[in-house]
């Protein structure tokens, strides 16, 4: 009776955690051993969101990513990148052996006749695989493949690891197969705006010419998150197989923070340098920075301007964005007109029309 009751609540646990794994996360490469994810339907409704928007609208922002065929990315609500990092047979195997596969998921409202009409304008080639539409752009300007799965699912990836993943989607898995790596994420998702978590070295993700990539060569796991919920929270954690790897990475990397921020010529970026809080606990290393709202908010701001001085982007920007943001700004009340009555019995007397 009691094994049957055990049964029971595993079953039980394994479907409600079926039913909480997002259905699109099911188009992730099939030898995935890192997963980022990032919830942007939330991450717009924080004060960060609502202000980054301001700001890009500001700039035309929708008007330049509809002349690079990029507006459809207005209508994705989350995301989800899966790469099985540089090794593999599925990585080795790849166009670009130099760096990893990877293939992001796309979750939203998308224009399904909109989107097509796009990729055919800027020549992609069309074909079918696996009850997806697939479009092959000219290799001159990205070596990315889209795959239109359904109004609500699109892919990007290179071709052979696009249909790998529309293979894997097709096999059959049930909700007791789910892989560790993908559990873990679940959880991460509920904590962060943006989340990673990678069952390998971020020295086996990066391109073998990324330069300072194998000094991260002793982590074998890690893991962590941002949040925009009240300011900015940043959480990185890194597992290596022995206390003394993880002793000789927390010092490596406050090294690293202590030498850039001495070498930063950007007071923003020696700030945020500053801010780094490196962490060890056993064989574990962290991470951690916070910025309050405030502080947030006046590093927008002095960013803003260091744009402005960098670029010389001139009057003319600088009068278009200061106009918009004094328009979108409550107007002051105006004076109310003060009428003096003299030679009353009772002495002079104000009265204000408004």
């Amino acid at each position: 009776m009691l094994s049957k009751s055990v049964c029971l609540l595993a079953f039980l646990a394994s479907s409600a955690f079926a039913q909480s794994h997002p259905t699109f996360w099911r188009y992730s490469h099939p030898e995935a051993r890192a997963l980022v994810g990032i919830d942007i339907e939330r991450m717009a409704k924080s004060p960060f969101g609502v202000r980054m928007k301001k700001e890009l609208d500001q700039f035309g922002a929708k008007k330049m990513a509809a002349g690079e065929g990029m507006d459809f990315l207005a209508d994705v609500d989350r995301v989800l990148i899966s790469t099985p990092g540089r090794g593999g047979e599925a990585a080795a195997a790849g166009p670009a052996k130099d760096a990893p596969p990877v293939v992001i998921a796309l979750q939203g409202k998308f224009k399904v006749n909109s989107l097509r009409a796009g990729f055919l304008k800027r020549g992609a080639r069309r074909s079918l695989y696996q009850g997806a539409e697939l479009f092959h752009p000219r290799r001159g300007k990205t070596d990315m493949d889209a795959a239109l799965v359904n109004s609500s699912i699109l892919l990007l990836g290179d071709p052979d690891a696009l249909r790998l993943t529309l293979d894997h989607f097709n096999a059959e898995r049930t909700a007791g197969e789910v892989a560790p790596l993908f559990q873990r994420a679940a959880e991460l998702g509920q904590i962060y705006d943006l989340w990673f978590t990678a069952e390998t070295s971020p020295a086996d993700l990066a391109a073998s010419n990324v330069p300072n990539a194998r000094l991260l060569e002793a982590v074998r796991s890690f893991e962590g998150g941002l949040t925009l919920n009240s300011g900015l929270g940043l959480e990185l954690s890194l597992s290596t197989e022995k206390d003394e790897d993880a002793q000789q990475l927390a010092a490596m990397l406050q090294g690293l923070l202590q030498m850039g921020a001495l070498a930063a010529e950007d007071e923003q970026a020696r700030d945020l340098l500053r801010k780094i809080r490196i962490g060890r606990q056993n064989a574990l290393v962290s991470a951690t920075l916070r910025y309050s709202q405030q502080e947030l908010d006046r590093g927008l701001d002095q960013a803003k301007a260091a744009f402005f001085a960098r670029t010389g982007a001139g009057p003319a920007v600088r009068a278009k964005v200061e106009t918009k943001d004094a328009t979108s700004a409550p107007a002051d009340p105006p004076a109310p007109l003060t009428v003096k009555i003299l030679n009353l019995e009772t002495g002079p007397r104000e009265v204000a029309f408004r």
